[in-house]
């Protein structure tokens, strides 16, 4: 309705409804590398499109384990392509596990889920364990000692830390040590 002023005189229109609809979406995810080891990190990416293939971005998307949202892995706001990454906590077992991305909506956009991704977690085997000593023969009558040092290594022959070696002799254990870094 105008009331009109000095100019023109007041005018009245009918009442005009509008309706304004969210845009659907699209969510991807992918897992990269879809196989990891007990204490490595699962890492998620994807992206975020509207029905017109556009990119949607601002918008905060969560990734979960399991098919329903349940135990977050982690969230992200979408960049300007659209895209997320996301990267959860290190794995502690082994195990075939499910996880699924989440986008919960907002005014223009409607809510959607990806489709749900495997990650693989296996333990990691070492291809080499060497032992090495100050004395190469030890005897019981020996009084001297000698000191051992165990090298854990990967199939790439990379030194791997946090590994537990157990010195043995016979069903004695005589220590147990971590593996550094070298």
């Amino acid at each position: 309705m105008f009331e009109g002023d000095s100019t023109y005189t007041g005018a009245e229109s009918s009442v005009v409804t509008i309706f304004v609809s969210k845009l659907a979406t699209v969510l991807s995810c992918s897992a990269s590398p879809s196989s990891i080891h007990v204490g490595d990190s699962p890492s998620f990416t994807g992206f975020l499109l509207d029905e017109n293939d556009d990119p949607v971005a601002g918008e905060t998307v969560e990734v979960y384990w399991g098919n329903s949202p349940e135990l977050l892995v982690g969230s992200d706001v979408t960049d300007s392509n659209g895209e997320y990454a996301i990267t959860g906590s290190a794995m502690s077992s082994e195990g075939t596990f499910t996880a699924k991305a989440y986008y919960f909506g907002s005014d223009a956009y409607v809510a959607s889920e990806s489709g749900s991704v495997t990650v693989t977690v296996t333990q990691v085997t070492p291809a080499d364990l060497e032992v090495t000593g100050t004395k190469s023969i030890l005897s019981y009558a020996d009084s001297e000692s000698s000191v051992l040092t165990a090298t854990v290594t990967d199939s790439s022959d990379n030194p791997l830390s946090g590994q537990t070696v157990v010195f043995k002799k016979g069903s004695t254990t005589l220590d147990t040590k971590t593996t550094d870094s070298n």
